[in-house]
């Protein structure tokens, strides 16, 4: 069984088994209210805007003996309505190799930079499961050893499941699995259309 399939597949696992435990012990939970005001608001089902933004971010890493990669992702966001969800996010991504074959046939090691942004939607369909959704659109620099830099606008337009492990009131750890539809191979960069993220959002006014 594929190695990446068996972590991935752990930490999902994990994050349920977090959100069950949590779940099971919050019962007893009690939020104090900061004024009487926001009480009143609370018991007429209105929840102030301040309370709906988030911040988040997904960092990212990977290695082999072929290449490797780390990424940092910031984001914020806003939840439009209990179930729906936007936001933008900056990307930056920094990947090297050993080499890879080129239209001459020959192996060539380069560096790539990447940066760039996304909008990103989602919506609670089930439980913890929610559907995303994004467009994300991004520039590599490709630096070579024997060839010319090369420079790349790529856009992308990933849709696929997130699921969100609720760890109190202002905080869950998230993981996102994703497919890209505008995926076409590249003979300069390659990647793979599936996206697994990692990340975490905070919601810092709750």
């Amino acid at each position: 069984m594929n190695k990446s399939f068996v972590f991935y597949l752990s930490i999902l696992l994990s994050l349920i088994s977090i959100s069950l435990s949590y779940a099971q012990n919050d019962s007893s939970y009690v939020r104090t209210d900061k004024s009487e005001n926001e009480k009143e608001e609370r018991e007429e089902g209105f929840t102030p805007l301040k309370e709906k933004v988030y911040v988040g971010l997904y960092p990212g890493f990977s290695w082999s003996n072929y290449a490797s990669s780390y990424e940092i992702s910031p984001l914020v966001g806003l939840d439009i309505i209990p179930k729906l969800s936007v936001g933008l996010g900056m990307v930056y991504k920094s990947s090297s190799s050993k080499g890879y074959y080129t239209t001459t046939g020959t192996v060539d090691p380069y560096k790539a930079g990447i940066f760039g942004g996304r909008a990103f939607a989602f919506y609670n369909v089930y439980q913890s499961f929610c559907a995303y959704t994004e467009y994300e659109g991004v520039t590599i620099n490709i630096k070579r050893d024997y060839d010319p830099d090369v420079k790349i606008w790529k856009p992308a337009f990933n849709a696929g499941i997130l699921y969100k492990s609720e760890i109190g009131n202002k905080f869950s750890a998230n993981l996102l699995v994703l497919y890209n539809l505008l995926y076409r191979e590249d003979a300069f960069f390659r990647e793979s259309p599936l996206d697994i993220r990692i990340g975490f959002l905070y919601y810092p006014f709750r």
